[in-house]
């Protein structure tokens, strides 16, 4: 959920994963990795950042409406 909710953005930002990696200071893959493992808070704060959007934005479930 928190890696698809992640991918998607970055994609409707324009901004590949390995991208918000580098500005997020994380390591290469550490996103991925999300798939199957949860983030830390300074990691989801640092992407939340990045993305410049809300640490809910990033955890929300599917089918959650987004007030953009």
């Amino acid at each position: 959920m928190i890696y698809e909710n992640v991918e998607a953005i970055a994609i409707k930002r324009g901004i590949s994963l390995a991208e918000v990696e580098r500005k997020a200071n994380l390591s290469k893959g550490a996103i991925t990795k999300w798939k199957t493992a949860s983030p830390t808070i300074k990691s989801l704060l640092a992407v939340s950042n990045v993305l410049e959007v809300s640490i809910e934005d990033l955890t929300k479930s599917e089918g959650s409406e987004s007030n953009d």
